[in-house]
């Protein structure tokens, strides 16, 4: 009972924070509680019970979030996808991965972060897909070069709500675009792999992304001691 009380508290602060920050972003300072209420009577994320009244809230789901979603046309990207690649695992996971963007194999299959390297690291570090959840920054194939600003834009809510709804106590951002998004830094990926940050209040670990730990195997060292250190900080909240 104490775990389950522990976690509902950290998602209940997850859920605030993000309400806060999102609310500073759209420049309010502060906002009487009466006009909180009549303005939206749920955090973003969070879905009324009665949508035409404030009778209660509820936690949106992830399949909410992916028929939402659908059969997303919100920029060029959608054009030669084979598979929009959303998020998979367990909806309770307390580890969270995050990649950049889909490759071929991930494009045709529709899994996020597909392959057995992916697969051997989560052996390695005691897991497998079904006790974490996974999922891209990037939901749409961009063929022979890195994603643009817009495309990334275009997904970043639906990312945004995935992570509201699992509430994990760590991520892990797996490469460069999703250590910028997930940090929110703009410094340079070697300066930011390995060194603990945060989004929303939650821990966050940048490593090397798959794809490029099979180009550049020794560096498989190194991403295991950023994974190392994963694991040690979820020992430190057991």
């Amino acid at each position: 009972m104490p775990d389950q009380l522990h976690r509902l508290l950290n998602e209940t602060l997850n859920e605030v924070r993000a309400w806060l920050e999102d609310l500073r972003a759209l420049g309010l300072d502060g906002v009487p509680v009466a006009d909180l209420r009549e303005l939206h009577p749920c955090p973003p994320g969070v879905i009324g019970l009665d949508r035409g009244g404030p009778s209660g809230c509820r936690q949106e789901t992830l399949e909410e979030i992916r028929s939402d979603l659908g059969d997303c046309q919100r920029c060029p990207l959608c054009s030669a996808r084979s598979h929009i690649v959303f998020g998979a695992g367990a909806a309770s996971a307390r580890i969270l991965f995050v990649g950049g963007a889909p490759t071929r194999g991930e494009d045709a299959s529709g899994d996020p972060l597909a392959g057995e390297l992916f697969d051997r690291i989560l052996f390695a570090m005691g897991l497998d897909r079904s006790s974490v959840y996974s999922c891209q920054v990037v939901m749409c194939r961009p063929s022979q070069r890195p994603a643009h600003p817009e495309e990334i834009s275009a997904c970043l809510p639906f990312l945004q709500r995935q992570i509201e709804v699992i509430a994990p106590q760590v991520i892990v951002a797996m490469g460069e675009v999703a250590t910028r998004v997930m940090t929110g830094q703009s410094d340079e990926f070697g300066q930011l792999r390995g060194r603990w940050s945060k989004y929303r209040g939650i821990d966050v670990m940048p490593t090397f992304d798959p794809g490029y730990l099979q180009q550049h195997p020794h560096e498989k060292r190194e991403a295991w001691n950023d994974l190392k250190e994963v694991l040690r900080r979820m020992r430190q909240d057991d």
